[in-house]
């Protein structure tokens, strides 16, 4: 039976309280595809800390489970991904690294190809599986196992780009609460700064011209705060900025709240060498990632590419992604016009909460497609 990835609710919103666990909706005899569920909402007693316009989270889906998570295909020429990837076209790479932080495998492999995969020198950490379904050509590569799998294993790739896509439409659509500002900070970077009686989560509109011409950027937030960033514009270029900081911390794990979101690029790139933080979510863009540390998912529809001394690594995004306010009697939790009660109150149906603990869970076994 399958497992979909444990949703994560009950996060930091402003001062709320944390509560660390996850909900995991069994679905493997639904036949729904692996569907991820919202969960159940930000529940009683929490008092006025949590803007009653937000009524649960949402979750990137499988996508989320991968470090790097590309819907066409990957290519690096050097390079290291710290934790996972999957990219539903062909992988092509050389003198690569995968999994270098032994991060435990996304139903069953670390390295998932829905095309070709050529793979030339390298490793696979851990002694994971890589998952390929077409060609396989790879030589020195260390350890490693290769698995060649049919259609939709060990997940449906359309079924979690459709996922990714409505999450980031439905985050494209908050507004911007008032208390959220985009301003300018020294040295020509951009403020996004929370104000006073902000009551989280925290949603910033920022254009790709914003983007282009800051030297950095600055986030100051409640601790903890679920953060998104809209970014609009078609094509995004970033090659001037310099830093990114959290409150004022650059550390690798200053931004495991922080997702930007990319709803109308197609187009992503970055020439430069950065620091990055927080989650990118692109559901209809190509990406090229410059040289630098990337800290967060990095999740696109389209392809995905590494530049010279690049590296994707294993902080996954760890905030509660707001779902849109309540305007009809439909239940938290509605997906694809099933609600959560509904698919609980199918056979085969059965919620299990689990620990996050901030790390990866493997989401199942590899059989069977999950989304």
């Amino acid at each position: 039976m399958m497992l979909t990835q444990g949703d994560r609710w009950g996060r930091r919103f402003g001062w709320g309280v944390t509560r660390r666990l996850g909900v995991a909706l069994s679905v493997g005899a639904l036949g729904l595809g692996g569907l991820s569920a919202a969960s159940l909402g930000s529940g009683a007693g929490t008092g006025a800390a949590i803007d009653p316009a937000y009524s649960g989270c949402q979750t990137l889906g499988i996508a989320g489970a991968f470090n790097l998570f590309a819907g066409g295909g990957f290519t690096a020429q050097s390079g290291d991904i710290v934790g996972t990837l999957a990219a539903g076209g062909n992988v092509t790479v050389s003198s690569f690294r995968v999994d270098s932080g032994n991060d435990p495998a996304v139903d069953g492999a670390t390295l998932v190809a829905g095309g070709n995969l050529t793979f030339k020198r390298g490793s696979i950490a851990g002694n994971h599986v890589a998952d390929y379904r077409g060609t396989r050509d790879e030589s020195g590569v260390a350890p490693g196992k290769f698995q060649k799998v049919g259609a939709g294993k060990p997940f449906s790739f359309s079924t979690a780009l459709g996922h990714i896509d409505q999450v980031s439409s439905s985050l494209a659509a908050l507004p911007q609460p008032s208390f959220d500002t985009v301003g300018s900070a020294p040295g020509g970077a951009v403020a996004l700064t929370e104000g006073p009686g902000g009551r989280g989560p925290n949603v910033f509109d920022l254009s790709a011209s914003q983007l282009q011409d800051a030297a950095g950027l600055v986030i100051t937030v409640t601790p903890g705060s679920t953060v998104v960033v809209n970014v609009s514009g078609s094509t995004v270029s970033f090659d001037h900025l310099a830093y990114v900081s959290v409150n004022g911390s650059q550390a690798a794990n200053a931004g495991e709240t922080v997702l930007w979101n990319f709803p109308d690029a197609r187009s992503i790139s970055y020439a430069g060498s950065l620091n990055w933080l927080g989650s990118i979510l692109a559901p209809k863009a190509d990406l090229t990632l410059g040289s630098g540390e990337y800290h967060g998912n990095v999740i696109v529809g389209g392809s995905a590419a590494y530049s010279q001394g690049s590296e994707v690594h294993d902080q996954l995004f760890d905030g509660c992604l707001p779902l849109p306010k309540r305007t009809s009697t439909v239940p938290v939790g509605a997906v694809g016009g099933a609600t959560l009660a509904g698919m609980l109150g199918v056979v085969g149906g059965s919620l299990l909460l689990v620990d996050r603990r901030r790390r990866r869970r493997a989401v199942g076994a590899s059989t069977g497609p999950v989304a």
